[in-house]
């Protein structure tokens, strides 16, 4: 991939994360479009299903990348990851972040979709090309189904 443009959609409930990622990804990527940041997963269910508030696809864009914290009051990633897995949303790549580095959800969150599992530190210590090669992998893994989820992130983390 050349120049990645695309929209990314963040859902985080702490506000400083949200504000720290938008920061970076349009430092990395300035083609691309923060679509919207939302704080829980309820919200993020309705901005993907064009539910309520959400249901003019020209403000409320469909996304490429959602960028999906793990662990947030109510409805948590995983449980946003199980509902895309029920809906069969395939073109969307979901970059699951977390605050703790559990081996045990990031393999839940793979198993239900995650195309990549990143703890928030690492995100934040990431190189500019080390992100931009993070998310053109997962990106590029939604475009050619035929490559196993397994397989990008074993491709990832060499």
């Amino acid at each position: 991939m050349s120049e990645l443009k695309c929209k990314f959609l963040i859902v985080d409930d702490s506000e400083d994360d949200q504000f720290l990622l938008d920061r970076r990804l349009h430092r990395v990527f300035p083609k691309c479009a923060i679509v919207g940041s939302l704080d829980d997963g309820e919200a993020a269910i309705a901005y993907l299903s064009g539910r309520g508030v959400f249901s003019d696809r020209e403000l409320f864009p469909f996304p490429d990348v959602m960028f999906l914290d793990v662990r947030m009051p109510g409805k948590d990633g995983l449980e946003v990851l199980r509902w895309i897995k029920e809906q069969s949303l395939q073109n969307l790549c979901v970059v699951v972040l977390t605050s703790a580095n559990s081996a045990s959800e990031a393999d839940e969150a793979i198993q239900l979709g995650a195309h990549v599992h990143l703890s928030k530190q690492r995100m934040s210590d990431s190189s500019a090309a080390e992100l931009r090669q993070i998310v053109e992998k997962a990106c590029s893994e939604v475009e050619r189904a035929e490559v196993g989820t397994s397989e990008l992130i074993d491709g990832l983390m060499r």
